[in-house]
């Protein structure tokens, strides 16, 4: 017990103490070694929330009496032990009451009903949706506006969901309705949900380093000229868009395959200093996917599906759509190129595209329902339905605004800047992205809040106008914190 680091509980959201007790034989002794017991008292007067559960005899607790959360289990055999995480986590409800007296501490008979936890979404109540109305009727307006033809809106406060779809698919009054079911071309959403989610769980295992050099997973990427430079960009950088890459170029003009475009990405020239500025990069994410497949030897598709998608729920959500689902995709349309005409399940993205719809940077489709599970996923601390999918450490290490862009990103994620598609009150400790599509995400940890907006927006359709899908999103989410009661003036931009 000499070599327990004290220095760890700082970062712990709660602490459980398991204490394994056994009556001496012929003594009644039911006390802890006075090592361990000055342990005790010692995260017992700490400042975070302590859970003590002791295994074996309940009697053990009356030398605690500072302990203000208590579990009793009277063994301490293996199935005994997965019984109380399961209810210290919420998995199963509690609702036992304790058959003897323990002087000085607790009475027969005390206990108390705790309800199961499921750790998911459930519907919105009745007044939340009838709060959250006014939005559904200005989404409705942007139709009217030719902002899009339709989409679908999900918000989630204190872990319920509010789902409006509205409109149709395309503008044909003909057209299908939108649905909850809806599949939309998540666009760039697909780097925080795919890519950097993936690049989470490789720092977790050890695989990953943020802050080693690229050239230590792409070796060919210090080949040729300006060396010195490249050499100096990490996968921090990458991640937070501050490597020197350009935004974009062109691949899929000349037909170079899978490979061919990411060799051609690898090798892009650096257009600045790494760590001088931060310029949105879609070719820095076409990268990352290449280093996530060569440290598993697996397609991110396969990947994000085996790891994200399944484990949460995500059912809806994936690479490159089958033909049988595309009754159910909103479709988008490409006005210039080669691919001048309606993309129906086909990603809109043309360097995707050219890679069979498999990239780091674009190639996902969902659902709102599908994204509002991740995005309580993220709000809950890296868990849903008591899947584990992230630590939470982890999810505040890729979270917090990095100094390499400036503070105006974090690693992978975009943070409230002015003007933001967030409106005007997410806080500061909010995370988000949008995709060209029309696509957004934005969470906020401190109101326990996230919306989602899918749509079709008019920028991929003929009569492109990028001005009414940037008008209305932060208008979208202004008036959804507004009717929640979640604004204030102290805390706009």
């Amino acid at each position: 017990m000499s070599g327990v680091d004290f220095s760890k509980l700082g970062a712990c959201d709660a602490v459980i103490l398991a204490l394994f007790v056994r009556v001496a034989d012929r003594k009644g002794s039911v006390a802890l070694p006075h090592e361990q017991a000055s342990v005790v008292r010692r995260v017992l007067a700490g400042n975070r929330p302590v859970i003590v559960a002791c295994f074996g005899s309940p009697y053990v607790i009356r030398h605690f009496p500072e302990a203000k959360n208590w579990v009793g289990i009277f063994s301490n055999a293996d199935v005994a032990q997965g019984a109380a995480a399961r209810a210290i986590f919420g998995q199963a409800p509690i609702s036992g009451r304790i058959p003897v007296n323990v002087p000085d501490a607790i009475c027969i008979g005390a206990g108390m009903d705790l309800s199961a936890n499921p750790m998911r979404l459930v519907p919105a109540s009745a007044e939340m949706s009838s709060k959250l109305s006014a939005s559904g009727a200005l989404l409705n307006q942007g139709i009217a506006d030719r902002a899009y033809p339709g989409g679908v809106l999900a918000v989630g406060h204190k872990a319920e969901l509010f789902i409006h779809a509205f409109g149709r698919q395309t503008y044909n009054s003909g057209s299908a309705k939108v649905t909850e079911k809806t599949i939309y071309d998540a666009a760039s959403l697909t780097k925080p949900v795919v890519t950097v989610t993936l690049a989470a769980m490789l720092r977790e295992a050890g695989q990953l380093d943020v802050t080693a050099p690229v050239s230590r997973y792409l070796p060919s990427w210090s080949c040729g000229n300006d060396r010195d430079r490249r050499e100096r960009v990490t996968i921090a950088h990458l991640l937070s868009h501050a490597s020197g890459l350009p935004a974009h170029e062109d691949y899929f003009v000349k037909p170079k395959g899978r490979d061919g475009i990411v060799s051609s990405a690898i090798a892009e020239p650096l257009a600045y200093d790494p760590g001088a500025e931060s310029i949105y990069s879609d070719i820095g994410f076409i990268v990352l996917g290449a280093i996530i497949e060569r440290l598993t030897g697996r397609r991110l598709d396969e990947l994000a599906q085996e790891r994200i998608f399944t484990p949460l729920g995500m059912t809806s959500t994936m690479f490159c759509p089958p033909k049988s689902l595309r009754a159910r995709i909103a479709p988008t349309e490409r006005v210039s190129g080669r691919r001048k005409s309606v993309l129906n399940g086909q990603v809109h993205d043309e360097n995707s595209a050219a890679m069979g719809g498999i990239a780091g940077h674009a190639g996902m489709f969902s659902t709102g329902p599908d994204l509002a599970i991740f995005c309580q996923m993220m709000l809950n601390g890296g868990i849903y339905a008591h899947q584990r999918i992230l630590r939470r450490e982890t999810i505040r290490e890729f979270t917090s605004p990095t100094p390499l862009a400036a503070n105006t990103r974090t690693l992978g994620w975009n943070v409230p800047t002015q003007p933001s598609s967030s409106g005007h009150y997410f806080s500061d400790q909010s995370i988000g992205h949008t995709g060209f599509t029309g696509a957004s995400i934005w969470i906020d940890p401190q109101k326990d809040l996230f919306v989602v907006l899918l749509t079709n927006a008019n920028r991929t359709h003929e009569d492109s106008d990028d001005d009414e899908i940037r008008r209305i999103q932060p208008a979208v989410h202004n008036s959804i914190v507004e009717a929640l009661g979640l604004a204030s003036a102290k805390n706009a931009r």
